[in-house]
Parts: C-alpha cells; sequence; structure tokens
C-alpha cells in the first residue's frame, strides 16, 4: 500500500510539470500509470496529438477526461481507451455489453477501428479546449450533437464498407518506385534500378536544356513541370523518380513562334490527331530528332476544354512568380503544389507515381509555405474542392498528415465530402477504365460554385466543334 502511494503521488507531481500525451506521437506514460492518475484525481487534464480527430478538435488540444464503464458510454460519445501500449482518443461507433468489447472511429478517417475489448476502455472525454476557449463535451446540448454525430460517422463507415466490398480493392496502398510502360525496370535488382533511373534522367535533363537553349532563341523561356521540376528542385531523388516525358509550359501568345521554331528543328507530331488535341486540352506532344517525347503545354489544366472557362489558374502571376533552379524556370512553391493538386485529381486520380510527388512535396516545402496565401490563391482559382480531395487522400489512404491551415479553408460541405471520398477510385495504382457517369460526377462535384457545375454539364452536353473532329480521327 505504501508503495502503490508512493506511485500515485509521483505520477501526480510528474502530471502537474508535464501534459500527458494522447495518440501514438509521444507517450511517456504508462497506462497503468494513467489509470493510477484517474483513479486519484477523478479527472484529468491531457493533452492531444495528430490531427485524426480534426475538427472535434486539433493537434494540440487539451482533453479532460475521466473514468468510465462500458455501461456509460454510448455511440457518438467521446472515449480514451487503450491500444498497443498507446492511448487513442476517438469516437466510439459500437459497443457491445453481451460480449464486452467497443469500436471507436477517427472522425478524418472513412474507415472504423478495430473493435477492442472493454478492459482496454481508460475513460470519458468532457470537454476540450484549444486556442478558442474550452467546449464542453458532456453537456446536454453536446450530448444530442454527438448522437447526431455519431449516426452520422455510422453511415459513413457503412457507406465506406459498401463501396469497397463492391469493388474488391483494398483501401490502403503502399507507395512504389518503379519505371514507365516503355521502360520496363521490375526484373532488376535494386540497385541496377536506381542505376537505370539514374542514367536516364542524365538523358531526359540534356534534352531538356536543350530545349530552353532552342526556346531561349527567340524570347521564350519555359517552365519546367511536373517531374523534371521536381528533379530540379531536389524534391525527389534522381534514381528513384523515374521519367517517361518532359512537360513545358509556354505563354499562350508565344504559342506559334514556339511551334514554328520548333519544327524547324526538326520536332515531329506525335500523333496524326495531335492537332485536334491541342484545340481541347491546351498542349501539344511532339517527339524530338532523338525520339524524346516533349509536352508543350499553355495551360496547365487538364482537360482545358472541359474546364477552361470554369477552373482559372493565373497564369501571367505564375510566369512572374516562376523561380530558377539551376538553367530552368519552375513553378513557385504554392503554385507548384496547387499545380500538382490538378493534374492528380483531374487526370483520374490514379498512378502511384503522382501520389508520390505530392507526398515528397509537402515533406520538403510544407514547413516554409505560407498557407494562408495558397488557400487565397486556390480560391481565385477555383480548386478548393480538387486541393482538399488529394490532402484528403493522402490522410485516409496513406495516413499522411497534410497541412490543417489549407485543408480547413478548402473543406466542402459534409455532403460533397461523402460523395468525394466514395466517387473515388479505390485501386490508385493504375489508369483506371471506369465508367464515363462515375468520372463526370466526381469532375462535376470538384466544381467550387453551383455556376460552374451547370456550365460543366452544358460542355458536357455540347462538346466543342473540335471534339468531334478528334474523336472521328481517333
Amino acid at each position: 500500500m505504501q508503495q502503490q502511494r508512493q506511485i500515485r503521488k509521483r505520477q501526480g507531481t510528474t502530471l502537474e510539470r508535464h501534459e500527458l500525451n494522447v495518440l501514438p506521437e509521444a507517450l511517456p506514460y504508462s497506462a497503468p500509470g494513467i489509470r493510477l492518475v484517474l483513479a486519484e484525481a477523478g479527472q484529468v487534464w491531457i493533452k492531444a496529438r495528430g490531427e485524426s480527430m480534426w475538427p472535434t478538435w486539433a493537434d494540440g488540444a487539451r482533453l479532460l477526461v475521466k473514468p468510465a464503464k462500458l455501461h456509460q458510454i454510448l455511440p457518438g460519445d467521446l472515449i480514451v481507451y487503450e491500444s498497443s501500449g498507446f492511448l487513442i482518443a476517438h469516437r466510439l461507433l459500437h459497443r457491445s455489453a453481451h460480449a464486452q468489447r467497443f469500436q471507436t472511429k477517427a472522425d478524418a478517417s472513412c474507415a472504423a477501428d478495430v473493435w477492442m475489448p472493454a478492459a482496454a476502455l481508460v475513460g470519458k472525454v468532457l470537454a476540450g479546449e484549444d486556442g478558442s476557449g474550452t467546449v464542453e463535451l458532456a453537456s446536454g446540448r453536446a450530448w444530442f450533437w454527438n448522437r447526431l454525430l455519431g449516426a452520422s460517422e455510422r453511415l459513413h463507415v457503412l457507406a465506406h464498407a459498401c463501396t469497397a466490398w463492391f469493388s474488391r480493392a483494398a483501401p490502403r496502398l503502399e507507395f512504389e518506385a518503379g519505371g514507365d510502360e516503355g521502360n520496363p525496370i521490375a526484373p532488376l535488382d535494386d540497385h541496377a534500378q536506381s542505376s537505370l533511373i539514374w542514367a536516364r534522367n542524365q538523358v531526359l535533363r540534356a534534352h531538356l536544356e536543350h530545349a530552353v537553349r532552342l526556346l531561349s532563341e527567340i524570347g521564350v523561356q519555359p517552365i519546367t513541370l511536373k517531374g523534371q521540376a521536381l528533379l530540379a528542385a531536389d524534391i525527389v531523388a534522381d534514381d528513384q523518380r523515374a521519367m517517361g516525358d518532359i512537360d513545358l509550359l509556354i505563354p499562350r501568345q508565344s504559342r506559334a513562334a514556339v511551334l514554328g521554331r520548333l519544327d524547324q528543328a526538326g520536332w515531329q507530331l506525335q500523333a496524326p490527331q495531335a492537332s485536334a488535341r491541342a484545340m481541347l486540352d491546351d498542349q501539344i506532344t511532339l517527339r524530338d530528332p532523338e525520339g524524346v517525347l516533349f509536352d508543350i503545354h499553355w495551360n496547365i489544366v487538364t482537360g482545358g476544354w472541359r474546364f477552361r472557362d470554369v477552373i482559372r489558374p493565373d497564369l501571367d502571376g505564375m510566369c512572374w512568380r516562376a523561380q530558377h533552379a539551376g538553367n530552368i524556370l519552375i513553378l513557385e512553391d504554392g503554385d507548384q503544389l496547387l499545380h500538382l493538386c490538378m493534374h492528380l485529381v483531374l487526370s483520374g486520380a490514379t498512378g502511384l507515381k503522382g501520389w508520390n510527388d505530392l507526398r515528397a512535396f509537402l515533406a520538403a516545402r510544407a514547413p516554409q509555405l505560407d498557407w494562408n496565401t495558397v488557400a487565397e490563391r486556390a480560391g481565385r482559382w477555383r480548386v478548393r474542392g480538387i486541393v482538399w480531395l488529394a490532402l484528403d487522400t493522402l490522410w485516409q489512404r496513406w495516413r499522411i498528415r497534410p497541412p490543417q491551415p489549407l485543408l480547413r479553408a478548402a473543406r466542402p460541405s459534409p455532403w460533397r465530402r461523402v460523395c468525394l471520398r466514395l466517387l473515388l477510385p479505390q485501386d490508385l495504382k493504375e489508369d483506371l477504365h471506369e465508367p464515363r457517369f462515375k468520372r463526370h460526377l466526381r469532375e462535376w462535384l470538384l466544381m467550387d460554385r453551383w455556376q460552374d457545375r451547370f456550365y460543366l454539364l452544358g460542355r458536357w452536353a455540347f462538346p466543342p466543334r473540335a471534339w468531334f473532329s478528334f474523336r472521328s480521327s481517333q
């Protein structure tokens, strides 16, 4: 008994100096020790770590917890329990008094947690405190609100489970490094594979610099996009990121001069219908004399004919804000992030290479970006829904924490969030031939304004003449 009192006293003294931590980030206390503190004090403030319960609370919020038994909690309540030696604070989904177990779910996640035994339950969250003040989570009004949230979370889990079952696809994926279809590298060992990727990227870099010098002769300085831009900025490793082609952005008014100069240099169209596609997508694919493919863009919006008058990136501002990376120009970091999200989501949201690029960019540039400026720019470009879906997918599929200020500013309405998550392809590894209606519905929901959605319906119903020319030439 004397030893137990000393433990309780020591835990209480430690508690005065430090706040306990919730979620598996940095837990300096054992679960039995925390139970002793709760038994002694009746309730205790603990600090939440992580963003899995956003927007109910954010990273660093303080939670007031009291001990609770399984029969004292109801679906919708916010509880703290022990799992694998860590403390986790999530919302209760189900409880089974007969089987003596319960199931929880994070508010920011689609999938439910695993069932836990009743002995793992530590306590119930009574209140939360952040920079805006203290909110009682166990009051009468909060009790009713938690019941509604608990019901909505159940429906969310059911919809997510049904979608995963019908698609027969696992909801989680692993990032992979690999080549493109024209350059298979799977049979090689890791060292040979890295050497092959590095050598190919050096060759492509030499062709890129030659193209930049060629266009500088007519006074045009192109901006390098996507993979080569990430290599130049040291965001991805040149022996890990396999490249298939090179993407360049030119001013729209310089299009005729650029294409004329490249034609004089012996560059050729990749396909007979490339000219018709250029009128639709604001880009054209050329092959230089040595066979390297270049995509020449004068807009950064994928699927330009559908979104040309809806999504409005500041192309002039992008050119003005562009920065040098060696001998080439690349987009400023905020513009780079928005472009990566746009290209990834509007091109079907598939391909682990693109998701890996976005993850690597956030890991390298997130600490130094002004997220308020990026959020304001996303609003002006009308891509808030697109940015939210890209960042939310990183969290839902790979548990990569997105920048919360940008995610909060871009967050769409609840019904749009649920629908967009359900319409996202379950298998993101490859370009799926998904039904056209499903893809169009996802694009329709991605639009930020109702008038833009009606405009998009008109574009689908009455496509431009170039679309018929392109389809007939295939």
